[in-house]
């Protein structure tokens, strides 16, 4: 089986310029169906980088493959081309970041209607219903109808998460998505990730600190360790690999 994501030999830097210089070097990352990956790693040695190349956000360098296969029965891309970039971004793949936030004169239902709109499937009954699930799961259901002045820090911050969840991907990338949530709602957010890769067959990717929290849920972990980065997608499901 074609996996969803397939990446060889990528070289990301970042110079002077950058807060903190880098250099990463992916030598393999292979991600199938239904597989939940935790990158782990120091702060600065280019995680956050690493998820904005493969949403698309960044173009990759240097890489000798770099492929995305939308669908099972569907050719892979080669995202090294000039392909449309944004409709990528709309569809198949799904990237929410790590400062991702929640429109103040929105309500967090109303914020979350906008992803269901540029998919194309805010009327949809199946899509409503899977996000009833999906705020059940992150503990929301009470607080849909609260603008952001209503909502806690980590309510804000799952709201941001459910927007970026509120279609089905096969490719979906978070960026640090318990960053400033407490035990019980981090192990939420885990728990519903896996969740989604299980029940939609997505591939999920999320750069984290939290690795306690990703492992005990069910992800599989490896850390960028001296600029390097190897990952082939045969340790599933709760696997470490450093």
């Amino acid at each position: 089986m074609t996996p969803v994501l397939r990446i060889e030999g990528l070289q990301i830097t970042a110079g002077a310029e950058a807060a903190t210089p880098f250099r990463l070097d992916v030598a393999k990352l292979m991600l199938p169906r239904g597989a939940c990956l935790a990158v782990a790693g120091p702060s600065g040695c280019g995680k956050s980088t690493l998820l904005e190349v493969i949403a698309l956000f960044r173009r990759p360098q240097g890489a000798v493959r770099f492929q995305f296969a939308p669908a099972e029965d569907a050719a892979a891309i080669d995202l090294r081309g000039s392909q449309d970039r944004t409709i990528l971004r709309q569809g198949p793949i799904g990237y929410v970041p790590q400062m991702g936030g929640v429109l103040p004169f929105l309500t967090a239902r109303a914020h979350i209607a906008a992803s269901l709109h540029l998919a194309g499937v805010a009327g949809s009954r199946a899509a409503k219903a899977r996000l009833s699930r999906l705020a059940q799961a992150l503990d929301l259901t009470d607080h849909m109808d609260k603008r952001r002045a209503a909502l806690s820090g980590g309510q804000r911050k799952r709201v941001a998460l459910l927007a970026g969840l509120s279609v089905p991907r096969a490719l979906l990338i978070a960026d640090e998505p318990t960053a400033g949530l407490d035990a019980q709602n981090a192990a939420r957010v885990m728990r519903t990730l896996v969740r989604i890769a299980k029940d939609e067959g997505s591939a999920v990717i999320i750069a984290t600190h939290d690795t306690d929290a990703a492992v005990k849920a069910g992800f599989d972990l490896t850390e960028i360790a001296q600029g390097r980065l190897a990952w082939d997608g045969t340790c599933m499901h709760g696997g470490v690999h450093v």
